[in-house]
C-alpha cells in the first residue's frame, strides 16, 4: 500500500456518517440533519455523501456548555438564575 493510500484510508476513518454520528452524541439521526441543515454543525460533502469531523462534534458540545455555564434564562418573563453556578 502506498503512502497516499494510507493516508486516504486514515482520513476516511476520522469522518463519520449521520448514524456513526448521532451515536457519538447520543441522538438521534434526524437531530444530526437538523444541525447540519441549520448550520450548526459543519458536514464534508463527497459526491452523494455527507460526512461529519467528531472534531467538529466535540467543538459544538463544547460550545454548548460554554453558551450554558454561566447563562441565567428567561422563565415567563423572568430571569431565572441556574442552580449551583455562582456569578463572575
Amino acid at each position: 500500500m502506498c503512502a497516499a493510500t494510507a493516508k486516504l484510508e486514515n482520513v476516511a476513518r476520522r469522518l463519520l456518517t449521520y448514524e456513526q454520528a448521532a451515536d457519538y452524541l447520543a441522538v438521534g439521526r434526524t437531530t444530526m440533519y437538523d444541525l447540519v441543515a441549520r448550520g450548526e454543525l459543519p458536514a464534508v460533502k463527497i459526491g452523494r455523501c455527507t460526512r461529519l469531523r467528531p472534531e467538529d462534534l466535540e467543538a459544538y458540545v463544547e460550545a454548548q456548555l460554554s453558551v450554558r455555564s454561566g447563562a441565567s434564562w428567561t422563565k415567563n418573563g423572568r430571569n431565572v438564575k441556574q442552580k449551583g453556578l455562582r456569578e463572575s
